[in-house]
């Protein structure tokens, strides 16, 4: 009556019915979680742009690694680390 479909008229969807209901509430909550996502990430990915524009060039180069000769060998005698 009045424009209502009959499926508001069936409290319990059929066996035949059931399947397909649940494949529909399983992807609208697939979608949900999709959307939720891409909302952390768009968060996440704000906060580590203006982290990463806050930084100083100088933090951003190394800052106090030791020196690397040829062969990506550490000096380490001019950080005063030897081996014994």
């Amino acid at each position: 009556m009045g424009g209502q479909s009959d499926e508001h008229d069936k409290p319990f969807p059929t066996k035949a019915e059931a399947p397909t209901r649940d494949a529909e509430l399983a992807m609208q909550e697939y979608q949900e979680e999709r959307v939720a996502m891409a909302d952390k990430t768009a968060r996440l990915r704000a906060l580590c742009l203006a982290r990463d524009a806050s930084t100083t060039p100088a933090a951003k180069k190394g800052g106090n690694r030791p020196a690397r000769l040829a062969g990506g060998k550490v000096n380490r005698r001019r950080h005063g680390t030897s081996r014994q």
